[in-house]
């Protein structure tokens, strides 16, 4: 049992060491992995001009959300597409838009 042992913890080393190792193919992995996470990541872009309020690069089905300075919800939409616009009459004043978790101020003049 203690040559196994033994055995064991002066293999795995050289194994962890070795060009083109597990732990190598691991790493290229996973750091692809954290690059296409990084991307998804990607806040969107919310911009409101002539009544024309457009989003740009948001989640398919999130849930678009504008408020008043006190919290009154005045339009609720949701996302069919990554890119999107909505036309929101909305009167001369400063507003909140979410769109998902980011949420933006705008202004209306």
């Amino acid at each position: 049992m203690r040559k196994l042992i033994l055995l064991f913890l002066i293999i795995l080393p050289l194994n962890v060491f070795a060009e083109g190792s597990f732990l190598d193919s691991f790493n290229e992995i996973y750091s692809e992995e954290a690059e296409m996470e990084l991307e998804q990541i990607e806040e969107p872009t919310i911009t409101f001009l002539n009544s024309k309020l457009t989003i740009e690069n948001a989640r398919i089905n999130s849930i678009v959300e504008i408020y008043s300075l006190v919290g009154n919800r005045l339009f609720h939409a949701v996302m069919e597409e990554t890119s999107q616009y909505f036309i929101v009459d909305l009167p001369k004043g400063y507003y909140f838009v979410k769109v998902g978790n980011t949420t933006r101020k705008i202004s209306v003049k």
